[in-house]
């Protein structure tokens, strides 16, 4: 599956698992999904580096946090972006760090999933 598919599906799977979050989202995805896009790419290009990894993330954090975001939503975000894409070491990488970037509102980050 290309980036330009995969990003929509993700939305799909995201609001299928998630379905109270979709309120949160404009009705025109597209802005949306440039926004994912973008932060996807940020994310893989600092994967080497935990320094500016770890900017990102505690500022993608920082922003979700704001809005509330659940436990629930963390583990739906994760569920749908490997629904469509294999699962990766990079990509459990990237759930242990997003689960530290969002812990002081988030007991997934004291209780990991198994």
């Amino acid at each position: 599956m290309n980036i330009e598919a995969f990003v929509p599906a993700f939305y799909g799977n995201f609001f299928a698992v998630c379905p109270d979050i979709r309120s949160l989202f404009p009705g025109d995805l597209i802005p949306q999904e440039g926004k994912l896009l973008a932060s996807l790419t940020h994310i893989a290009e600092a994967l080497d580096d935990s320094e500016p990894l770890d900017s990102i993330l505690q500022t993608q954090g920082e922003k979700h946090r704001k809005l509330e975001v659940s436990d629930a939503h963390c583990h739906g975000v994760i569920s749908s972006f490997t629904v469509n894409a294999p699962l990766i070491p990079q990509l459990m990488q990237l759930e242990r760090l997003s689960r530290r970037s969002l812990a002081p509102n988030s007991t997934a980050a004291i209780h990991p999933a198994v």
